[in-house]
């Protein structure tokens, strides 16, 4: 089930990028989803730490 939920919130920070950005993803940004992923593992990838680390990233941020 962990590896499943895994699976889940990798697709899920790839479609909220990019929804979020407006634009495709980058190779710098896959390397952004997978931080955003890393980070939000320890709360079992809690929907409310996914976006706030979106929101967060350099990706989001930057024009």
């Amino acid at each position: 089930i962990l590896k499943e939920d895994a699976l889940f919130a990798k697709a899920f920070v790839k479609h909220l990028l990019v929804y979020a950005t407006g634009r495709q993803l980058t190779p710098w940004d896959s390397v952004e989803m997978n931080d955003i992923i890393a980070t939000t593992a320890a709360n079992d990838y809690r929907i409310q730490d996914i976006i706030e680390a979106v929101v967060m990233s350099p990706s989001f941020r930057s024009p």
